[in-house]
């Protein structure tokens, strides 16, 4: 009998340490656009641990937790963050920090869909200068460049939005090109900072933003979103 393929949900969402466009600071609120979008897997960047704890983050959404926190200050570990209600098979961290730069990171997940179909997760957040995200993106590649025998999901807030710009056609010749959408500004978004890549692309069935009301409140991004099909027998 032939296995259907899986059909996997995967989001990423800077939520800006759960500061509304409202100037409000909910993380109930955070939680519920994330439970909004149904999303297996959810990088988050900009995690606040004091206010947006990786525990009760889980709890609230029904996912499990990978910290991937970049820097401890007064309010506590801050960075990234993987949720998902896939199996984790493996999963690390990885210093994207360029010198005296905000310290930067990825996430670096294998995880296993309930059909037995494998996938990697990278999560990340490039920094604001195009030297850093120049050191970023070639740490990037050479991670990539690995084992290729499993899909790849590349997701984060990339800070980039110049569709010439080195990093974005780099990444677009190895992933497969992944359709931009704007998510920032939230309210009324033009740049599409935040982006999801699948390796191979012929995986990749849309790449949305999520503009429910509350999403557009939420944050000062908007969630991007992003289907694809995995076969069973994928990993």
């Amino acid at each position: 009998m032939v296995q259907q393929p899986a059909l996997l949900k995967v989001a990423t969402y800077n939520v800006h340490r759960s500061i509304g466009t409202d100037g409000r600071h909910n993380p109930a609120r955070t939680a519920a656009v994330i439970r909004e979008t149904g999303a297996s897997v959810v990088a988050l960047q900009e995690v606040e641990s004091r206010t947006n704890d990786p525990d009760a983050l889980a709890r609230e959404t029904g996912l499990t937790a990978i910290p991937g926190h970049t820097r401890n200050g007064a309010h506590g570990m801050f960075g990234n963050l993987l949720l998902t209600r896939l199996t984790i098979l493996e999963s690390k961290l990885v210093d994207l920090s360029f010198g005296a730069r905000e310290p930067r990171g990825l996430i670096d997940a294998c995880l296993q869909t309930d059909q037995g179909a494998r996938v990697r997760c990278i999560a990340t957040h490039f920094g604001l200068a195009w030297r850093e995200r120049n050191h970023q993106h070639h740490l990037l590649m050479t991670l990539l460049s690995g084992d290729l025998t499993v899909p790849i999901v590349l997701m984060g807030d990339f800070n980039e939005w110049r569709p010439l710009s080195g990093t974005l056609r780099a990444l677009n010749r190895f992933m497969g090109h992944s359709r931009a959408v704007r998510s920032f500004p939230s309210r009324l978004p033009i740049l599409p900072l935040d982006r999801i890549w699948v390796r191979p692309c012929e995986l990749l069935v849309r790449v949305d933003t999520w503009r429910s009301p509350r999403a557009r409140r939420a944050s000062d991004h908007l969630p991007v979103i992003a289907e694809l099909e995995l076969p069973a027998s994928a990993g």
